[in-house]
């Protein structure tokens, strides 16, 4: 029975594989960039604008403990928006702001 079940489970992956055979998707990917989304309430601006500073180690901070002690362990070194807030009374329903790291 375990036989079974362990051949249906790679015939299942099999053509789950089949169907959709891109697991990485290059044309989207951008190398050393990672999508964080920050609260509108942490920054204080419903706009997006965020202040940055640098470290002595050369990485940003932005004013949020959690946020610039990751950005000091993972050596974090420039932040920029993915794109400008066309309305700037736009918030969105969690309150966020796309930014590029």
């Amino acid at each position: 029975m375990k036989h079974i079940f362990l051949i249906l489970l790679m015939i299942l992956a099999s053509v789950m594989h089949a169907i959709n055979p891109q697991i990485f998707n290059d044309h989207d990917f951008v190398p050393n960039t990672l999508i964080v989304s920050i609260r509108a309430e942490a920054i204080g601006s419903t706009r997006g604008e965020i202040s940055v500073s640098r470290t002595r180690g050369n990485q940003i901070s932005i004013g949020l403990d959690t946020f610039d002690q990751i950005a000091v362990d993972y050596n974090f070194v420039d932040i920029e928006r993915i794109f400008s807030v066309v309305d700037n009374n736009f918030r969105s329903n969690s309150g966020t702001h796309l930014m590029n790291i």
